[in-house]
């Protein structure tokens, strides 16, 4: 019975988590991919449309290709002011890093 009802139990607790988008200190989790903060080479933040969503498009380096993935978020959301410290405070820690490691 253990052997039947634990794959379930896997693939009902597995299949939302892996489709949630997580932003940590780490970098941004989406679909059970992590890009982190160093990798990321820009991001765009357009105007919100007219449904007042903002689709934050990041740039990233991957195997030395560059990606992106876009990010959706409500204009007054607070994620998005927490992805915007997030994105300040790691970036700029990694320009100062490259600047002082001649």
């Amino acid at each position: 019975m253990i052997m039947g009802v634990l794959p379930i139990l896997i693939i009902t607790l597995y299949i939302p988590l892996s489709k949630k988008t997580m932003i940590s200190t780490l970098g941004i989790h989406k679909r059970s991919n992590l890009v982190r903060w160093d990798d990321i080479k820009g991001i765009n933040y357009p105007k919100p449309d007219a449904k007042d969503k903002i689709k934050v498009k990041v740039i990233y380096n991957i195997m030395n290709k560059d990606s992106n993935i876009s990010l959706t978020f409500l204009k007054d959301d607070p994620q998005l002011e927490k992805f915007r410290e997030l994105a300040k405070t790691c970036r700029s820690t990694k320009k100062k890093d490259k600047k002082s490691g001649k």
